[in-house]
């Protein structure tokens, strides 16, 4: 689903571009973390050892693997706000179709 959308935006030969997963879930850092205010903050924020779990969660556990903010930004360019909210909520749609995925269990006092 996120290939076919942006699939268009790639230049055709070169070299492979990266995941554009990895992209998108950058992103949701960087609006979901109220302490990261630049792309290049993320991307000092992804390469320090104590931050795995968002490294395993943008799908780059290497901290060699991080990718530049500068390609960040690039990919900023070209993905309008538009496809951008447009693939956001077609993953949550598709979150919602996973069974118990909004199950609330009652809270233990």
């Amino acid at each position: 689903m996120v290939f076919e959308k942006v699939n268009p935006l790639y230049k055709v030969g070169g070299r492979p571009p990266a995941d554009p997963r990895t992209y998108f879930r950058m992103h949701y850092l960087y609006f979901a973390r109220p302490e990261i205010s630049s792309f290049r903050e993320l991307c000092r924020q992804l390469k320090e050892p104590k931050n795995q779990a968002w490294r395993n969660f943008i799908g780059t556990p290497d901290i060699k693997d991080v990718p530049v903010h500068s390609s960040l930004s690039h990919f900023r360019k070209y993905v309008t706000p538009e496809l951008f909210y447009e693939i956001l909520f077609d993953l949550i749609g598709q979150a919602l179709k996973l069974d118990n995925f909004l199950t609330t269990y009652p809270f233990r006092h």
